[in-house]
């Protein structure tokens, strides 16, 4: 074999190699063997070691979005889509490419075993409108807490 390719290591004959196709599809299986078995046994650590991590909690993210208007504070209830034990712990934030120039805070409020509600409101009690039009805010949020 003239050399291994630089990211997975797998076998591959040269142009000065004598041809022998069967030894060559030999080699590639079993390197990809090894590959394989490698990838399924760092899953198998990283899926045991996050079950260890999480030690019986459930992680739950998504999306939303408030949609603002002529107002300087809305909030939108957030449904977990599955139910905790207790309440969960909540993070709420803003992707910085939501537009607008109006400083805003959001915060997760009445945590429930369900759902959350998403308080989105301006420092300056300005409106929340982007340009006259109502502005829609996207959200990202996470809730760890007991199953």
């Amino acid at each position: 074999m003239a050399g291994t390719t630089n990211n997975r290591r797998y076998p591959f004959p040269g142009q000065l190699d004598a041809d022998n196709v069967p030894a060559d599809i030999q080699a590639l299986a079993e390197a990809i063997d090894t590959d394989v078995d490698t990838v399924k046994t760092d899953l198998a650590a990283t899926t045991a070691g996050l079950a260890t991590a999480l030690s019986g909690k459930r992680l739950i993210t998504g999306t939303a979005s408030i949609v603002g208007g002529p107002s300087y504070s809305y909030t939108r209830t957030v449904s977990f889509g599955a139910t905790f034990s207790a309440p969960p712990l909540v993070w709420v934030s803003i992707p910085t490419s939501a537009g607008g120039t109006t400083q805003v805070d959001i915060r997760p409020t009445d945590i429930t075993t369900t759902a959350f509600i998403a308080w989105i409101h301006s420092y300056d009690y300005s409106n929340l409108t982007y340009g006259g039009a109502t502005l829609s805010v996207p959200i990202f949020w996470l809730a760890i807490g007991a199953a």
